[in-house]
């Protein structure tokens, strides 16, 4: 199914280009899915940033896999990371061909085009790889975090004292580093043992 929502994305090009223009804003921010915008602000001449949902931690990893031979140690990261050859991404291990890897192949070229990256996490989560991710873009990148997604969020349906910041509440209302944040995303596949070790680390994390 995943495929048809892909190629739903290319059939909205034109729609969306049109009402861009209609719109005339003077910046798009847009989802990494969405690469036909870097053309529109081209044309408008205004800047264009990439919203990605994933950390940064991922993006230098993929940066080194695809600049060095991924089956030998991988340098220029600040930690050292083991991965079988088999839990490689398949797009560093073979030339793919499809819509959905030309789709991601989009994706990375409009890159160099866009004003910078927003990243939906924060430099004190990652920052040595904070640090090295703007040494390989070279663009202006912005950390939001998770938390910004609930901070002037305005639920009509309960009253605003209860409901509108109860995520900042709640976690205000915790101790200090108590509450550990995780989040693999919605592509994110796992075998069974990695499943399990993730699960006895948060069991022996109480």
């Amino acid at each position: 199914m995943a495929i048809g929502v892909f190629m739903g994305i290319t059939l909205l090009q034109k729609p969306m280009e049109c009402f861009i223009f209609e719109l005339r804003p003077h910046c798009i921010i847009s989802d990494m899915f969405f690469p036909l915008t870097v053309d529109v602000a081209e044309q408008l001449k205004i800047p264009r940033l990439t919203f990605y949902p994933t950390n940064v931690m991922y993006h230098c990893v993929e940066h080194c896999l695809k600049l060095y031979t991924p089956h030998e140690k991988v340098p220029g990261l600040p930690y050292e990371i083991e991965m079988k050859r088999s839990q490689l991404p398949k797009n560093v291990k073979n030339n793919l061909e499809g819509p959905y890897w030309e789709l991601l192949k989009k994706i990375k070229e409009s890159e160099p085009q866009s004003y910078g990256m927003i990243h939906d996490t924060i430099y004190d989560l990652e920052p040595s790889y904070a640090e090295l991710y703007q040494k390989f873009k070279g663009k202006k990148s912005w950390l939001i975090g998770p938390s910004f997604h609930f901070s002037k969020r305005n639920n009509s349906r309960s009253s605003p004292d209860q409901e509108q910041h109860s995520c900042l509440s709640w976690l205000d209302s915790q101790e200090s580093n108590s509450v550990l944040y995780i989040c693999f995303g919605s592509m994110g596949r796992f075998s069974d043992p990695q499943l399990t070790e993730i699960a006895l680390a948060l069991e022996a994390l109480n």
